[in-house]
Formats: structure tokens, sequence, C-alpha cells
């Protein structure tokens, strides 16, 4: 995670509140699908930006060859900055924590007794859950606590499962998971998620229900304990589900279905956003050709890469050619494998390249980045 992606997902993620305030008249399904598109285009910018650099390949690249002999000593081991650990440890906490969740609940759906089936989609009841709840992407399951509920709270279940919102629940917190130290993530996905409440509300009322008799149902459900996190459920917090009773209330607010067209204009709007951010690099970042008034950097400092154990057990030799950027400072950066040769190789080829050092290549004098292939041979005695 580099601060480009960061600033990248955050500026999406700032165009969706303003998109959504701009539609507060229009249906919750339309803002539940503003959010969600936002924070899935924020899940694919660390992709995009990765893929960047191959877009640039008109560029004329500085060429530096180093090679690596198997009688090398250990060498220095480069490492991610502890940064990046914090981050992976706290990715890896919230797909844990996300993990134990769902099996809880696989647990329970399994245990659960069944008692009534709309086509493929199985209502069952359990005394292990004091507010019903949808769980599942692929065979979603109602659940309901024992003592049942009302037609009205079952219809609005039943509308999660229409609206797949199963799906959209787990990628917004798979998305969480990877930005998970970003504040403005998580208040999307809240938001997100009390849209997704409302639009199912909407489903029910659309059906003929009592927007007083409704209303009631969820305040007797609100007195019970909340669902877990994995779950899409008919209530939620109490200042969310406070609006929500002013929305069931509200007799002048649209309450129509997601149209088709909303649907694939608003998708095609995120993806050209998307794509045009990945490709967008702040003036002074941009990657210069060499040549001309552009200088090419200078190497000052070389770290030499490593063969690994397994490797030289193997027997590899060969060549692994990596892409490079140079920024102003020297800095080697966005190092990417165009060419493989081993796994193991692969990596420690990376790892030492990311630790050179080089006088910044200049235009009119000024450092500027400048796009390197670093050809790195390995080599057996």
């Amino acid at each position: 995670m580099n601060w480009e992606v960061i600033w990248k997902a955050s500026l999406i993620l700032a165009i969706a509140p303003a998109l959504a305030a701009t539609l507060r008249r229009s249906a919750a399904s339309t803002r539940h699908v503003v959010w969600m598109i936002a924070l899935g285009t924020a899940g694919v910018v660390p992709i995009l930006v990765w893929l960047a650099p191959a877009w640039e390949t008109r560029a004329e690249m500085v060429r530096i060859v180093t090679s690596a002999t198997a009688a090398n000593g250990a060498g220095t081991s480069a490492a991610w900055s502890w940064l990046g650990y914090v981050w992976i440890a706290g990715a890896i906490a919230c797909l844990i924590r996300l993990a134990v969740a769902h099996g809880r609940l696989a647990s329970i759906s399994k245990e659960a007794a069944e008692i009534e089936r709309f086509g493929e989609v199985a209502v069952k009841t359990s005394a292990e859950i004091e507010s019903p709840m949808t769980w599942g992407v692929r065979r979603p399951v109602i659940l309901i606590p024992q003592g049942g509920v009302s037609a009205r709270v079952l219809d609005h279940e039943l509308a999660h499962v229409d609206r797949g919102d199963g799906l959209w629940q787990l990628m917004a917190q798979l998305v969480c998971a990877l930005y998970w130290f970003h504040p403005l993530v998580w208040w999307a996905e809240r938001q997100a998620a009390e849209e997704r409440e409302r639009a199912c509300d909407d489903a029910v009322l659309r059906s003929g229900a009592t927007a007083c008799d409704y209303a009631a149902d969820l305040v007797n459900l609100a007195r019970k304990s909340l669902p877990p996190a994995v779950a899409v459920a008919a209530v939620g917090p109490a200042g969310a589900l406070e609006q929500r009773l002013r929305a069931i209330l509200d007799g002048t607010i649209r309450r129509n279905g997601l149209s088709r067209r909303w649907l694939g204009g608003i998708s095609v709007a995120a993806l050209l956003l998307a794509g045009g951010l990945s490709a967008v690099r702040a003036q002074e970042d941009e990657v210069y050709k060499i040549g001309g008034d552009v200088k090419a950097p200078r190497l000052i400092h070389k770290v030499e890469p490593q063969y690994t154990e397994r490797a030289k057990d193997e027997k590899v030799a060969g060549t692994v050619v990596l892409y490079l950027e140079i920024d102003k400072n020297g800095l080697p950066e966005n190092a990417r494998v165009t060419r493989s040769l081993h796994p193991d190789l692969d990596e420690k080829a990376v790892e030492a390249v990311l630790q050179w050092r080089f006088e910044p290549g200049k235009k009119k004098g000024n450092p500027v980045r400048v796009a390197a292939t670093v050809e790195v041979n390995f080599k057996l005695l």
C-alpha cells in the first residue's frame, strides 16, 4: 500500500458523498449503489496503479545490468518498511475476524431448523439469534429467532436476497480489510449499509405493507440484540434505525427499485474514473523519457542480489528483468518483474534493487522521475 493508492482511493471516496447528496430525494437503492461502487472502485485502485507502468512502454528507459552468483554471501536483506508490516498485520487481523464471524454464522445455519423455503432460499430458526438476518452469498439463508417474525420483516430479509446484498456486503468488508487504517472507507461502508437497509424497507412498502405497521415491527426488533456484522439484518444501530423510521413514515420519498440504466451509467462512470486516476500522476511525479534535455540517473550505491538456498539446490540460473522508476530524490520505486526467472530469485532481485541509490535524472538541471529496466543475472559457479 503506497501513498499514490491512498490518495486516489481517498479522492474516489470523497466524491461519493457529494454524489449521494445530489440523490437525496432519489430511491435508497440508487444511493446504495453509489456507495458500493465507490468502495469497489477504491478496492481495485491498487491493481490499476500496479498495472499503470505497463502503459508507459513507449518511454525510453535507462538500462542497468547487475549480476549475482551462488558464491555470494548473505548480503543485505531488504524489507518493507515497518509501515508495510503494520498494514499487513492490520489487514490479516481484519480478515481473520471476518472469517471467524462467517464461521460462527455457518455453524448456526447448519444447526438451525428449516421451517420454510422460498425457491432455493431456506428460512431457518435458531435459539442462538435474537434478530432476523440473511447470511450467505451462493446459497443465502434467512435466519430468524425462535418465536418467528412478522411477514413484513420476512419480506425485508427476502429483499436482501433478491438484491444480492450478501455479496455487496462481503465486497465492502474486504475493501475495509484492505484499507483498515482509513476512516473514510469505514464511514463509506456504514453509509452503504444504511442505504441497503432503506432499500429493503422500500421493497417492503412497495409490496403493499402499511408504513405504521412495518415501523412498529422494526421498533419491536430493535429491543433485541443486534446481529453479527457479517449478516444483513432487519435492524441496526439506534441512530440509523431512527432515520429509517422517519424515511418509512415519509410519504414523499421515492421507493422505486434501481433501474438497469442507472446501474449501468454509474458503473461506467466509476470505471472511467478509476482508469483515469490510475494513469494520473502528480506533475512532480511525471515519468520522463531519457534523451534531449532529460539526463539519465547515475547509480551511486548498489546492493548485490543474493541466491537463495532453494535456487542453488535447483541449480537455477538466468536473468530477471525489472521495471523500475527512479524518483527525483534518486530513490527506486514501483519495481515490478517483467521477466521472471524463479519466485525466490525474483523476490531477491526486487529486494536488492529497491536498496539502490541514484543521482537522480535531470531535466534542464532539475531532478525528475525517470523509468529504468534492470537486468539481474543469476549465475552458478
